[in-house]
């Protein structure tokens, strides 16, 4: 119905041109950058704001944290010279209580580039959490959780000076005429396939070990609810309609053609917020790399789309491992593998007490996970210096107390087994609660502490 509604519309409005442009620099040498200039809408200087940016990003063996660094340095450097912010992005769905990967790891990213004078624009996802069928595809029950949301990062560190929030649905409404005529050519320039591989974006997975899936979820709504087959049972009408479940997972016909339109929408959003930035987590990849594609569609005789579809520059952050085993993504699912930003101080000792944590295991646990991502890097902002100072308290026949003052000090020890889970556990509870003591506080009174109750009684789909 979009599509229809401002396809007229699409005839009628000339395509917005950005003002920030950079111009092209046919050199593919990165620009040398010192510190002899700072950064524009920081104190850094150019090599320290290039520097912070790129810690932002994760280098996992297989993709680069950042995508042409050498572009990120011509950027910066162009900048300063034409005293033009830069934008950078993210965007969230609305999704439930906040966990410390989209709470504590996303303030220490965004105080990062923020401080390195970038503009960070936070997208609040509100109609692709409905396409997600988060909430139950509700828009009011999504709305309010992203208030809640923006209420965690108020009370979470994150400063805010450089950060502004958009809501989707309200952005894409008003500038309707700019935002579909994209949508529409990205849908025309790509095939099926493409965009399918884009499709874990939405974090979604078919139900498993028995658990009915969405669609048979579905089913059993409309059979309570039909006109037709009043004489089938329940058991009699799933088998009559449901799709083959062996097929279900590979099966093209079964999936959601949301699926399809989502990509698409959230490549265009990089446009669409003339963000020169992308920074989303690595499992956003795809479709960053697809808007980087979508540049390269016009042709060089096209001088006035290639000047308004700039290639974005891609700063992929670390996802956070789950507590339990083989997690290698926090997730809501389970609430005992997360780390929500509200939990109580005996929840946090109690999730970590459990948590998977082999001793000497440095690469599948999210214990050093958890230090290295969050603990560190919060010891190392709020001190005066930048120096750390992690503690460790331990009995006397365990060696007694250490203190840590980098993170390889602490994984080597840990790998050789003379620091133990179980001294390591209890110091990690202490930061992390630490860190999230001040959001129990923002939400243990007046209006926040009766969203969080709302929130907290939502279904999460």
């Amino acid at each position: 119905l979009y599509f229809l509604a401002f396809l007229d519309s699409a005839h009628h409005h000339r395509p917005h041109t950005p003002s920030t442009i950079m111009s092209e620099n046919k050199s593919g040498d990165p620009p040398l950058l010192d510190n002899s200039r700072t950064a524009f809408h920081s104190s850094l200087g150019l090599k320290d704001a290039y520097d912070l940016i790129l810690s932002v990003g994760e280098e996992n063996g297989t993709s680069p944290g950042c995508i042409h660094p050498d572009e990120l340095a011509r950027l910066l450097k162009w900048s300063a010279e034409k005293e033009i912010q830069l934008r950078a992005y993210d965007g969230f769905e609305p999704s439930g209580r906040m966990h410390i990967a989209q709470g504590l790891l996303r303030t220490i990213n965004v105080n990062k580039l923020t401080r390195s004078g970038v503009k960070f624009i936070f997208y609040v996802a509100d109609w692709f959490a409905q396409l997600n069928n988060k909430m139950g595809g509700d828009l009011d029950k999504i709305r309010e959780v992203g208030k809640y949301f923006v209420e965690v990062w108020r009370a979470s560190g994150m400063d805010l000076e450089k950060v502004e929030f958009v809501w989707s649905s309200d952005e894409i409404n008003r500038r309707s005429s700019e935002y579909w005529p994209t949508v529409l050519d990205l849908a025309r320039k790509n095939s099926v396939a493409r965009i399918k591989r884009c499709g874990q974006i939405m974090g979604r997975q078919e139900a498993k070990d028995g658990k009915q899936s969405r669609h048979n979820e579905l089913l059993r709504s409309i059979f309570n609810s039909r006109d037709e087959d009043k004489n089938c049972s329940e058991e009699e009408f799933l088998t009559k309609y449901a799709f083959d479940k062996e097929n279900e997972k590979n099966t093209a016909d079964n999936m959601p053609v949301a699926q399809l339109l989502y990509p698409l929408m959230q490549c265009t959003d990089i446009f669409f917020l003339n963000a020169r930035i992308t920074q989303l987590g690595m499992d956003q990849l795809k479709v960053n790399v697809l808007a980087r594609e979508y540049c390269d569609s016009f042709p060089k005789k096209d001088r006035k789309n290639r000047e308004r579809f700039r290639k974005p520059i891609i700063i992929s952050h670390h996802m956070l491992m789950g507590l339990v085993e083989g997690q290698e993504k926090m997730s809501k699912s389970n609430p005992n593998s997360a780390i929500f930003m509200e939990d109580s101080a005996d929840d946090v000792r109690r999730k970590i007490q459990k948590a998977f944590c082999r001793p000497g295991d440095i690469t599948t646990n999210p214990i050093l996970d958890y230090v290295k991502h969050i603990v560190f890097p919060c010891l190392q902002e709020r001190s005066e210096n930048g120096s750390i100072a992690f503690l460790v308290e331990r009995s006397d026949e365990n060696g007694g107390d250490v203190t840590f003052r980098a993170f390889k000090e602490l994984e080597s020890a840990f790998e050789d087994k003379s620091l133990h889970p179980k001294d390591l556990k209890p110091a990690v509870s202490r930061e992390l609660n630490h860190l999230l003591e001040p959001v129990r506080v923002h939400f243990a009174s007046g209006e926040p502490k009766a969203l969080l109750k709302r929130i907290k009684a939502f279904k999460v789909t």
